[in-house]
């Protein structure tokens, strides 16, 4: 489901306006995937616009050969070193190759941490989903 309009997101990221409509669609399609279902809505469409920029992106870089850093190379016998982007794990690394990624990995962590850092707790028992007062009484969160 598009969060956004086609123009909308051409407007916004103009180096992707010569992509075609139909190939940011099909990108679009795959987006929902990655996006957390705790954050609001206006901040879902600039995480889903952010998404289909950093595999745009993605596509653009693999398409120059340049996906990753090349921080050594020979020529005889060929042998090639690529630099990983810094991150602590496979989905860190994929965000951090795109200034867009990077972009969606900040953005998502203010969206999540901001509501564990709030006082809002998840969980599968009533009382990890409450505000916590002193001396253990739990009342119902707002969320």
């Amino acid at each position: 489901m598009m969060l956004f309009t086609i123009a909308e997101f051409k407007l916004l990221f103009e180096s992707f306006s010569d992509a075609s409509n139909a190939l940011i669609e099909a990108i679009c399609s795959h987006v929902d995937c990655y996006l957390p279902q705790i954050c609001c809505d206006n901040t879902k469409k600039n995480l889903s616009m952010l998404l289909v920029a950093h595999m745009l992106e993605l596509r653009k870089l693999a398409a120059s050969g340049q996906a990753l850093a090349i921080t050594s190379a020979s020529e005889g016998g060929v042998s090639i070193s690529l630099a990983m982007p810094s991150g602590a794990d496979a989905w860190c690394q994929w965000l951090n190759i795109t200034a867009y990624g990077q972009q969606y990995a900040a953005l998502v962590s203010i969206c999540t941490k901001g509501k564990a850092a709030a006082g809002v707790f998840f969980g599968g028992i009533p009382e990890r989903d409450a505000f916590k007062h002193a001396y253990g009484v739990f009342t119902k969160s707002i969320t």
